[in-house]
């Protein structure tokens, strides 16, 4: 039919998925949890590290992941996937900063992070849709 708008979902090479969805959520997790093993049984696992140390090697992972993935996407030329990783990266790195650096400024690197976090994905949204509330499709789409 002419003159009607046609929408196709487009899927993410693997790898692609792999860099933003899954690798920083499992170092991120993996971190937390052992963490919270670390501190909870008073065991140091590995290298002696302090629960904050297990904590922030997860979050540097997790920040790798995405700077990588961002690479890998500009390298694929999925430039909208490579900025969003990037830009999404930024904010993991401050919150590695912000799990170092404790102390009594952590309240305001906290409210700091929750602003950056917003601020990026309003943003992203506002690139994508042209709304900075809009909601993006559902990640069970990806199949």
């Amino acid at each position: 039919s002419r003159n009607t708008l046609e929408t196709f979902l487009l899927h993410p090479p693997w790898h692609l998925f792999w860099w933003y969805n899954i690798l920083p959520r499992f170092f991120w997790c993996t971190g937390n949890i052992l963490s919270v093993l670390a501190s909870v049984l008073r065991i140091r696992p590995i290298f002696s590290m302090t629960p904050t140390l297990i904590m922030c090697a997860g979050t540097t992972l997790t920040s790798l992941c995405l700077v990588i993935g961002g690479l890998v996407a500009f390298a694929d030329n999925v430039n909208h996937l490579g900025i969003e990783c990037l830009v999404r990266s930024v904010q993991w790195i401050f919150w590695l900063v912000t799990l170092y650096r404790q102390g009594p400024w952590l309240f305001y690197y906290l409210c700091i992070f929750c602003c950056m976090d917003f601020g990026s994905w309003w943003s992203l949204m506002y690139w994508y849709y042209r709304d900075p509330f809009a909601t993006s499709p559902p990640e069970t789409a990806i199949g």
